[in-house]
């Protein structure tokens, strides 16, 4: 399982799509802060309020969110690459090879789930950073915090589970983002 792990991470790291995550990681805590700054800049009389340094922590939390900017092209691209074995007949190369099924998609999900905390946590500290700069911080408990990223890091890490079993299930990037959103929306409701 370890080799295909490393195979699967190898092509990842040389693929378009990792550049892409790259300039989009940067790209969008940037332009944030930007729009922050204009907001600051030309309309503060009241609009902002006094709760300026608390933007860069909801900024923080709110990062997590897969239906955010970045989270929802993430989700999209992921699911390119894990779909796109399938449609490149890499899965059946490896059953070919001998490797068991049940390994495939075990280096498969641990892949997703390696990306997922690098990127989303890459993500949460940028934008983090980004807008303490144009907003100002504020006094933080690094403790609360640090339980916040855990138990948003770990929700996360069973979304994007849930995710890559229907993208194994179905084989398919609209049907997985359909019933993944549609199943986001429905649980949304209920809470």
């Amino acid at each position: 399982m370890l080799n295909i792990l490393k195979a699967e991470l190898n092509k990842f790291l040389k693929s378009k799509i990792f550049i892409a995550l790259i300039i989009l990681l940067f790209a969008f805590p940037l332009l944030t802060a930007s729009m922050y700054q204009v907001v600051k800049n030309t309309l503060l009389g009241g609009i902002i309020g006094s709760n300026e340094g608390d933007l860069a922590r909801e900024t923080f939390l709110a990062s997590f969110s897969p239906m955010n900017n970045f989270g929802l092209l993430l989700l999209i691209l992921l699911l390119i690459v894990i779909v796109g074995d399938f449609t490149n007949n890499t899965i059946r190369n490896k059953v070919i090879a001998g490797y068991k099924r049940s390994k495939i998609y075990g280096a498969s999900a641990l892949f997703t789930l390696i990306a997922v905390v690098v990127f989303a946590t890459a993500y949460a500290l940028l934008s983090y950073g980004a807008i303490g700069l144009v907003m100002g911080f504020k006094k933080i408990d690094v403790g609360k915090m640090a339980l916040h990223y855990f138990l948003l890091i770990s929700s996360l890490l069973v979304v994007y589970s849930f995710i890559h079993l229907l993208a194994f299930l179905f084989k398919s990037i609209g049907a997985t983002i359909g019933l993944g959103i549609g199943t986001f929306f429905a649980l949304m409701i209920v809470v």
